[in-house]
């Protein structure tokens, strides 16, 4: 382990051999946008009723509700950013411009998955589409599903990714229904042989049956204290990271 590691947890040193290979992906959750104060995906589905609705009626107003326009990149997004010099890219289900901002424009921004996706490296995958693009919205499970897996080319691409390489998520909690299929797409696409995959997860979340169900889909749970509900030590982790 590295000397100044912010946590005693042996699988921070697996984690940080893994970012020194240049494999590691970065996938990043909702609570990059929770970071920035806007809503999650699930919040505005709660708030305009449905992905119908909110496709063909509210469509301004959710660009109004997840306009970044004047924000700063979040701490988080920033330290993200920080680790572009190894990181093999960023996968995201936020659809604002935060990780951009924080890259500053160096790694061009996907809002669809294309079949090269295994042989790319630094690039930000918007896995939920982009905001300006309204056509590149995904908001139901159904279109998800579409958008990712219905081309058997992308399975094969997804296989061959997630097989490949290590994935890191930040920004997710054990309760979350998305972390739940992404772990079930992982896990299908990993094999039999994955790469180790890791989560940081606030400590006071973790129950055992959570973590059992986690662990079984080949992600390593990497705990740490929230005693603020700010989930600063996630960017402590990740600058120590990035420091390596």
């Amino acid at each position: 382990m590295a000397a100044g590691s912010p946590l005693s947890d042996p699988l921070l040193a697996d984690l940080r051999e893994a970012y020194l290979d240049e494999d590691l992906i970065l996938f990043a959750g909702a609570g990059l946008s929770a970071a920035a104060g806007l809503p999650s995906w699930a919040r505005l589905v709660e708030l305009l009723a449905d992905g119908a609705r909110a496709r063909s009626v509210a469509a301004p107003e959710l660009e109004r509700l997840l306009d970044d326009t004047g924000m700063d990149a979040p701490a988080l997004a920033t330290s993200i950013a920080s680790l572009a010099p190894r990181l093999r890219g960023v996968l995201t289900t936020n659809v604002n411009h935060l990780l951009e901002k924080a890259f500053k424009g160096a790694w061009p921004a996907l809002a669809k998955v294309t079949g090269d996706v295994v042989r790319r490296r630094h690039y930000i995958l918007k896995l939920h589409g982009t905001l300006l693009d309204r056509a590149s919205w995904v908001f139901t499970r159904d279109e998800y599903d579409r958008a990712m897996y219905a081309d058997p080319k992308l399975q094969t691409a997804f296989t061959a990714l997630f097989h490949a390489c290590p994935v890191l998520f930040v920004g997710y909690g054990l309760a979350d229904d998305d972390f739940d299929q992404v772990l079930s797409r992982v896990r299908a696409f990993s094999g039999e042989q994955p790469p180790r995959h890791f989560a940081l997860i606030a400590q006071e979340t973790i129950t055992p049956d959570r973590r059992a169900r986690v662990e079984a889909s080949g992600v390593q749970i990497v705990p740490y204290a929230n005693p603020d509900g700010k989930h600063g030590e996630v960017v402590r982790i990740l600058d120590w990271l990035a420091a390596s």
